[in-house]
């Protein structure tokens, strides 16, 4: 596949020698793309390119009039447009370390994207809940949720448990302004190993949709709490079957997961009640719309629960 998209980008480029064609072939020849990893979206996107420039040279032939001679370049950086789309994903796909890179970079831009702020400081709690308290967080990020934090409700102490080190100077800029004890186990959450009871709130913000086993990392948040202490979640969620938000969560699914990281449209609500047996009581799950411009990513829940007692 890779070698196909070499091979098309030269011959575009040298067939059709517009400036526009030169970062594709650079794309292609530069960002060690894995021909076994290719994923099937960037393999339909390339299609889709190479259908682009021949359905207008098939229609407009060599007609020289100034509409045709219009709609061939227009068709012709659409194509490169797609093809820019189908390398990039198929880079990002292949290319871990690139992929981490590229959605920490993603999640700074996000973060500063005040419309979350109420759910999270408010709905969930964040602004009110953690003070004098110790808090491990789950999946932190670039530190998003240090915004709802200040003087006067400050934990105790902050452990986060992230497996991204390229967030880690995001997350230290997003705590300049705060001065309580904090560390991050630069760790899937799966794989922490913390002393069982020492916390008491366990905060998990939009990463049960990327990790691979939410039940365990639910699992390992109930370790972390001593009994008592608190469980608050808030996650993007698959919308109801039959919806036509989860027609469109469907058909984005490909690409969100590749730019998201592994991010996955889950029934994370399910996963919430198959593990609070034994482990979490008083749960409550709570679903709203998040006020966010891409209707997809709206459906949410915040879920609060309890540790149960040993």
């Amino acid at each position: 596949m890779t070698a196909l998209l070499v091979f098309l980008n030269i011959k575009l480029y040298f067939k059709y020698p517009v400036p526009i064609f030169a970062p594709v072939r650079g794309m292609s020849l530069g960002l060690q793309v894995c021909p076994c990893c290719v994923p099937p979206v960037a393999i339909g996107l390339a299609t889709a390119s190479l259908c682009i420039v021949a359905t207008a040279r098939l229609l407009l032939g060599e007609s020289r009039g100034f509409a045709s001679r219009a709609l061939r370049l227009l068709s012709y950086v659409l194509g490169a447009v797609v093809l820019v789309a189908a390398v990039g994903l198929a880079a990002l796909a292949s290319n871990g370390p690139l992929r981490a890179r590229a959605f920490a970079k993603l999640c700074e831009s996000l973060a500063k994207e005040p419309a979350m702020l109420p759910p999270r400081c408010e709905r969930l709690g964040l602004g009110s809940a953690l003070a004098g308290r110790a808090v491990v967080e789950f999946g932190p990020g670039p530190g998003t949720n240090f915004a709802c934090l200040d003087a006067a409700n400050a934990p105790s102490r902050w452990t986060g448990v992230e497996p991204n080190r390229h967030f880690e100077a995001a997350q230290a800029a997003a705590a300049a302004h705060v001065s309580f004890p904090r560390e991050t186990a630069w760790l899937k959450g799966e794989d922490v190993d913390v002393p069982a009871g020492s916390f008491d709130v366990a905060v998990l913000t939009h990463v049960l949709c990327s990790v691979d086993d939410p039940e365990a990392v639910l699992r390992q948040a109930a370790r972390a709490l001593r009994p008592g202490g608190e469980l608050l979640v808030m996650e993007h969620v698959a919308a109801d079957d039959g919806t036509a938000t989860r027609l469109a969560q469907r058909a984005f699914a490909p690409v969100f997961e590749i730019v998201g990281n592994g991010c996955k449209f889950r029934r994370t609500a399910d996963a919430i009640r198959a593990v609070a047996p034994g482990l979490f009581e008083g749960l409550d799950i709570d679903e709203f719309l998040a006020p966010v411009p891409i209707p997809f990513l709206r459906p949410h829940i915040i879920a609060k629960a309890t540790r149960a007692a040993s």
